[in-house]
């Protein structure tokens, strides 16, 4: 049986097509031929973007001959909540979004998340960040993993706005071999997450590069298995080639010696031991 929208997804739907049968109505009345859709000017009054980002934006949307289409998916966004600054940033991030239909893709995909238990408020925080979530099917498949992997949408959000690119990648190629990897050095699906969340290009790059951090973080003379291993490995993810990159938010690292065999003393929130690691030292990414 098929199921019926949800009472906010319908009432987006009732603003949507008031709103867009005005212009409609707007358009048919008017005798002149209307002029040519100008894209650039339109995102720059109408949508809030800089000239720059109107100018970068404007060639997703030359095919269209009316701003209809984008009237149309505004409407939509208001109704959902979004202010005009987060509608700007959706657009300067995503512009084909305001060629996104409607009822084909806009109002299913909110109505599948909030089936998955997010509310409207929660629905808007995400679409500036991840305009591409609201296109595809996949990416809500994707974001119900990480909403209970993670564990709360607080988490979730907070993991999106360090990696942009999280719900870019697949579940089962990309996510869960890495964390059966993890599982195998004796961590919880609970302090994975805390790794992700610190370190969320642990799912951006290879396998051997995630088996690589968990070397470094053996390193630091920290087995696997034990309660501290989990710090270790956010330590070990935060290395590159040309050294230790500055400490992700909350922790801290400073200097114990001067010279070639530097050491550097990492100490994570909430405890007061640390590691003193013989590297080069902590430098801006």
């Amino acid at each position: 049986m098929q199921r019926r929208p949800s009472r906010v997804v319908s009432s987006l739907l009732a603003a949507f097509s008031l709103r867009h049968g005005r212009l409609l109505r707007t358009t048919t009345t008017t005798t002149s031929p209307p002029a040519r859709f100008d894209a650039e000017s339109y995102l720059v009054a109408t949508c809030g973007l800089t000239p720059s980002q109107a100018l970068k934006a404007s060639k997703h949307l030359s095919h269209l001959e009316t701003p209809d289409q984008p009237d149309a998916v505004r409407a939509f966004l208001a109704g959902l909540g979004l202010s005009k600054a987060d509608v700007a940033a959706t657009i300067a991030r995503s512009p084909r979004f305001l060629c996104c239909s409607v009822e084909g893709s806009l109002a299913p995909r909110v109505s599948q998340l909030r089936d998955m238990g997010l509310s409207p408020p929660q629905i808007a925080r995400l679409v500036p960040r991840v305009p591409h979530a609201f296109v595809s099917p996949a990416y809500v498949s994707r974001l119900a993993f990480f909403l209970s992997f993670f564990g709360s949408f607080d988490r979730l959000h907070a993991a999106i706005r360090r990696d942009a690119k999280l719900l870019t990648r697949s579940v089962e190629r990309v996510v869960e071999p890495k964390v059966a990897l993890l599982r195998q050095c004796g961590l919880s699906v609970r302090d994975i997450a805390y790794v992700v969340s610190l370190a969320t290009r642990q799912f951006a790059g290879s396998q051997e590069r995630l088996e690589a951090a968990i070397a470094r973080a053996e390193e630091l003379g920290v087995p696997r298995g034990t309660p501290m291993f989990r710090h270790a490995l956010v330590v070990g993810s935060w290395h590159t080639l040309s050294g230790w990159r500055r400490p992700p938010p909350g922790w801290s690292c400073s200097s114990l010696s001067a010279g070639p065999a530097a050491r550097w003393r990492w100490r994570w929130p909430g405890c007061r031991a640390y590691w003193a690691v013989p590297r080069t030292g902590c430098g801006a990414r």
